[in-house]
């Protein structure tokens, strides 16, 4: 699918941030981001506020990846550092990376051939929980899977995240998915505003299209509100996830 938007448009009517500021539970799961500042706030009603921008290499080669930087959304300072997401030319990988550029996670995408439905790994050099074994091996590395990616084709911008449980022997369950917020959209052709929920129902993410660049170059902008709780390396990841999906 195709999400379009025919010219930039003015930041998009915010939902009441009440919906967004209790602390998401997690049971003491481990983030992307643990050794660096992108890790979730834990005070109620203290929201993660990023903007994730997607852009390409200048100039443009053949099979060139997209990339993603990340900065905060009160003085567009690189966030935690300058967490950003890059990709390989000719590769389907792309690579969650800290200030220094160190691997913090890949998002594996596979699928897309013959029919099958295209799925995304979120995986890591680190376990999410003691009792997992490596899943993936992704050139050569072995990986553990934290989270399985799911896209809706319909153009609704859906996803269905099904993140690793040590319960009943280890295994995925479905626990985050998105849906388009049309309430707080501000014109048709704008990219719907989404927010992400988790199974139980709460608000995890609200995110929504900023601006669009006159440069070819650089795509929208999502700006981000995250729960405070919530992984905000996951989030920024599923973004990338929504624009791969429109490939």
């Amino acid at each position: 699918f195709h999400w379009k938007m025919s010219s930039p448009r003015s930041h998009y009517s915010l939902p009441p941030t009440e919906n967004f500021c209790h602390v998401i539970q997690r049971a003491g799961e481990p983030n992307l981001g643990d050794g660096t500042d992108a890790v979730p706030t834990t005070q109620e009603g203290k929201t993660v506020d990023i903007v994730v921008t997607m852009s390409v290499s200048i100039p443009v080669p053949l099979g060139a990846p997209n990339h993603f930087i990340v900065t905060n959304v009160d003085d567009d300072e690189p966030y935690a550092g300058g967490i950003k997401i890059n990709g390989k030319r000719l590769s389907t990988t792309l690579f969650l990376e800290d200030g220094n550029g160190e691997e913090l996670a890949r998002i594996i995408k596979s699928g897309g051939k013959k029919g099958d439905p295209i799925t995304f790994d979120i995986c890591s050099f680190r376990a999410f929980h003691d009792s997992q074994m490596p899943q993936v091996v992704d050139k050569g590395d072995a990986l553990y899977c934290w989270a399985k990616i799911r896209g809706d084709t319909d153009g609704d911008l859906k996803l269905t995240v099904e993140t690793w449980s040590p319960d009943n022997g280890g295994g995925y369950v479905k626990m985050y998915t998105s849906e388009p917020y049309y309430a707080h959209a501000t014109d048709e052709d704008m990219y719907p505003p989404l927010v992400f929920k988790k199974r139980d129902g709460s608000n995890v993410a609200f995110a929504g299209a900023k601006r669009e660049s006159p440069s070819p170059f650089v795509g929208p902008s999502w700006i981000l509100h995250i729960a405070p709780g919530m992984d905000p390396c996951i989030i920024i990841c599923l973004i990338a996830v929504l624009d791969e999906l429109e490939k």
